[in-house]
């Protein structure tokens, strides 16, 4: 074999050498990367609720390949995707009210996560604190008084109360005394 092709024989051996080098690395990218089904299962655990670090896990065997996923699984197109898909619209095309919503929605569910996945007997401290503001936050939406101040719910059970008391049928006791005090004069 001639020097010639000796290194020709080696620059081809390098170039194959390098795309398989190249073919194995886009494979491991390609592996930390999500599927579209594992992006919108992603997407619906994220809105449950439940915290990133933690959703990933399911996804992985061990917390480390769970770590470097988050740097490559959260802000992959996959998982915008299926959060458009989720709400039914990009972000930034929904109307303001739209997305304060889903915002809402979205902090609702960590809130009643975080309670739904802490013992209250076991936390103490800051987190006991936090419990509680999930509790009262949570408390008050499911009572349809959340975001109204202490005069705007003094004003719906007074509108509620006195609509109550027009329309609450008269007692036997009034009915009778009407009767019995006959007509009202007209004086």
């Amino acid at each position: 074999m001639s020097l010639k092709s000796r290194v020709k024989k080696t620059a081809l051996d390098k170039e194959n050498q390098l795309e398989e080098t190249l073919r194995a690395q886009v494979a491991r990218a390609d592996s930390l990367l999500p599927k579209p089904d594992e992006a919108m299962e992603l997407a619906l655990m994220l809105q449950a609720g439940v915290e990133p670090r933690q959703a990933l896990g399911y996804f992985f065997d061990s917390s480390s390949e769970a770590d470097i996923a988050y740097a490559h699984w959260l802000p992959h197109r996959r998982l915008q995707e299926a959060f458009t898909k989720l709400n039914k619209g990009e972000w930034q095309k929904l109307s303001p009210e739209e997305r304060i919503e889903l915002a809402l929605n979205k902090h609702y569910a960590e809130m009643a996560y975080f309670l739904w996945t802490h013992h209250y007997a076991e936390l103490a401290g800051k987190e006991l604190d936090k419990a509680d503001v999930c509790r009262d936050a949570l408390e008050k939406k499911l009572a349809g008084t959340a975001g109204q101040t202490p005069l705007q719910r003094f004003w719906d059970d007074f509108v509620k109360q006195t609509k109550e008391l027009k329309a609450r049928p008269k007692s036997t006791d009034e009915l009778l005394g009407e009767v019995m005090d006959g007509p009202p004069d007209p004086q």
